[in-house]
């Protein structure tokens, strides 16, 4: 009985282990602050978004967008696809709220 548990245990770790995709309960949610011109960067940029060059930007465009509750208000600069059409005050679906080692914040949905 326990071996069959253990086995069924690292099935599970096995199977799951090459999800590194980001899922709803990762997706933050926030609104439009700031959407910045094609080539316009702000004045203070993440580590992680100063290390990308110019073929990394290509076809994007930085927003500033605010989340989080009232009272613990957040900010953070996020790459945006060129296409998508973004206003002041739009609500968006972003990955990851910060930085994360190679990650950079990337909205992903309008809503």
């Amino acid at each position: 009985m326990n071996r069959l548990r253990s086995m069924v245990a690292v099935a599970i770790v096995a199977a799951t282990s090459g999800c590194a995709t980001y899922g709803p309960a990762d997706q933050r949610h926030g609104y439009i602050d700031k959407v910045y011109a094609d080539g316009e960067r702000p004045a203070k940029l993440p580590d992680c978004l100063v290390a990308l060059d110019a073929g990394q930007l290509a076809g994007t465009r930085f927003v500033a967008v605010q989340y989080g509750t009232m009272r613990l208000r957040k900010y953070t600069i996020a790459l945006a696809p060129a296409g998508m059409r973004l206003a002041e005050r739009d609500k968006v679906a972003f990955v990851p709220a910060q930085c994360l080692g190679d990650a950079v914040p990337t909205i992903i949905a309008k809503q």
